[in-house]
């Protein structure tokens, strides 16, 4: 992790945590609060235990949940989130399809200003499950319904060399339409650094004015 983050260090760098045991937590929330960096996302569970070391630091935690592509997922997920604001976070970050994107943005308008005022919210999505270009105009258009903060982009099931990762992160770049999301953009690539490393310098090409906006999670 640390080799990883000197070589990323002129990039805004996050911490992705899965642990939820207490030892590791502590490692991993003292590498952030040295290094300064702006955010760790971790698991519901986690979210007492880290929020005393990070109160006051600057440093947002943001709880990872996953949503259902079904009608009503935004309302079922309402009790877990709020539990997580009680707890310390700061923000969900909320795991979908692009399928089920509509539909939860269509529910979550609904009660969106209350459970996240003061709050961020955003929307993770894999690169994988979106194939057409084309539909990004309405994943962004979604975005920008429910008021996302953020939209945070995941890579998985990466075949190398024989996958479309540039190609994926060049279309949806040109497709990112300011007017009808404005949010900020967030990584979470897993722990292959080269993905960061391609993603960052196509933002840089292609928006640089969102290249400020850009965090990049990297796994502790």
């Amino acid at each position: 992790m640390i080799d990883k983050y000197n070589l990323l260090s002129g990039l805004r760098c996050a911490i992705w945590m899965d642990a939820t045991d207490a030892s590791e937590l502590a490692q991993g929330t003292e590498f952030a609060v040295t290094h300064q960096m702006p955010a760790i996302a971790v698991v519901p569970d986690a979210v007492p235990v880290i929020w005393p070391w990070v109160e006051g630091r600057g440093i947002e935690i943001g709880v990872r949940v996953s949503s259902t592509a079904n009608r009503g997922a935004a309302s079922q997920l309402t009790p877990q989130i709020k539990a997580a604001f009680m707890q310390g976070a700061d923000g969900a970050i909320i795991s979908m399809t692009p399928r089920g994107l509509e539909k939860f943005a269509d529910d979550m308008c609904i009660v969106r200003n209350d459970l996240f005022f003061d709050k961020k919210m955003t929307i993770m999505l894999d690169l994988n499950d979106i194939d057409d270009c084309n539909a990004w105009a309405g994943v962004f258009d979604a975005l920008g319904r429910v008021g996302a903060n953020r939209v945070m982009l995941t890579w998985g099931g990466d075949d190398g060399d024989a996958s479309d990762f540039v190609g994926r992160v060049y279309g949806m770049l040109g497709l990112w339409d300011q007017s009808t999301f404005d949010g900020d953009m967030h990584f979470a690539l897993g722990a292959d650094i080269t993905r960061v490393i391609q993603t960052s310098r196509l933002v840089e090409k292609m928006q640089p004015r969102l290249s400020p906006r850009v965090v990049y999670y990297i796994p502790f």
